[in-house]
């Protein structure tokens, strides 16, 4: 076996295990619709769709190009490339999608129940627009032909159409999806540390406490109210042996007494405030849910760049004028064809750990 074989036979390896990985996932979406409608999973399941199609037209060029040792200009080689581009394309747009969906739930500009099910299928169909256009551009010129990998594809002789119907989009969809997720990093890290010194100023050390009661005896339910340390000055006690011992022992002034934690009995008055709390609490939890979930989505995105990183190597290799072998260039794609297989494994470690909870 030569290395160009054994490069394809890898190559094409990856391709049948992406393929066969999003066909149990979109199984899964099939057989297991319920609890499935919201935005996140329509976004999911956009992606595993579009990673189904590229691997699997992937597997059959693959396995003719190995057959055939080579794959053939022509209609199908035309049809491969259509298919290739409109699919790889699609993958690109659909890391974005969650990508941006993220950025807006984690803001709170989106709530993943209040989307109805005719707006995710606009997002989704959204994802397919440019990815269909620059297909059918690359098709009408007649620019697929075969190239270096498994497949057909834009013609290394356009190398224009390379860069303004393809490369550029997806160097731009790079740095959007790392420039997003650096931002959700930040906000998420001030939000955060925002709660931790809010607790923190209200978590001082104590001395004592004092306890009050409404005048109609009606209260009875404790709310514990903690207050910065606030001197004290008690005339009453100041010469009494109990308090002077126990300042002693504190190492406080005898005059002085602290009280940071206050009782409050609140009474019927107050009580009616409660179903608001209540559902300012449930949208809270809600938010903090949402906020969860798609966060689970960061390894779609995150494989996604890693596994494109070769690729981008040698699209900026070409595009600085070094030359390339088709054996390099192969071998630099090959990473890219399991872009489906380590989606797949994302959303079944998304569903593990859902179900773990």
């Amino acid at each position: 076996m030569t290395s160009d074989t054994l490069l394809s036979s890898i190559t094409l390896s990856g391709s049948a295990l992406s393929a066969a990985a999003t066909g149990c996932v979109l199984s899964i979406f099939a057989f297991y619709p319920q609890n499935q409608g919201t935005l996140r999973h329509a976004l999911v399941l956009n992606l595993t769709i579009a990673d189904f199609i590229n691997s699997l037209t992937n597997t059959i060029s693959g396995s003719i190009n190995i057959r055939d040792r080579g794959l053939r200009e022509g209609p199908a080689c035309a049809l491969n490339g259509w298919i290739e581009q409109l699919s790889v394309q699609a993958t690109d747009f659909s890391i974005l999608a969650i990508s941006l969906a993220t950025l807006l739930v984690v803001t709170q500009k989106v709530r993943l129940e209040k989307t109805s099910a005719m707006k995710n299928a606009l997002v989704c169909c959204l994802v397919w627009v440019v990815p269909l256009v620059t297909s059918t551009t690359a098709a009408a010129m007649g620019a697929l032909k075969p190239v270096s990998g498994n497949w057909c594809w834009i013609s290394g002789q356009r190398t224009d159409l390379r860069y303004g119907l393809t490369h550029g989009w997806r160097f731009v969809i790079i740095f959007l999806t790392i420039a997003i997720y650096s931002y959700i990093w930040w906000h998420l890290n001030r939000h955060f540390r925002s709660i931790r010194l809010v607790q923190g100023s209200f978590s001082l050390p104590t001395q004592g406490s004092r306890s009050q009661t409404d005048d109609s005896g009606a209260g009875d339910l404790p709310l514990q109210i903690e207050h910065p340390k606030m001197p004290i000055l008690p005339r009453d006690l100041e010469h009494r042996p109990s308090f002077t011992n126990a300042s002693h022992q504190t190492g406080l002034s005898p005059h002085i007494t602290y009280a940071s934690h206050v009782h409050v009995h609140i009474g019927a008055e107050s009580k009616a405030n409660g179903p608001a709390n209540s559902r300012l609490s449930q949208r809270a939890r809600q938010t903090e849910r949402d906020v969860r979930r798609m966060l689970l989505l960061n390894g779609y995105p995150i494989m996604f760049v890693v596994l494109w990183i070769p690729g981008i190597i040698n699209r900026i290799m070409e595009a600085s004028g070094v030359t390339v072998s088709a054996r390099v260039s192969a071998s630099l794609q090959c990473p890219t064809q399991f872009v489906g297989l380590a989606n797949a494994i994302t959303y079944g470690l998304n569903q593990q750990w859902r179900a773990g909870r």
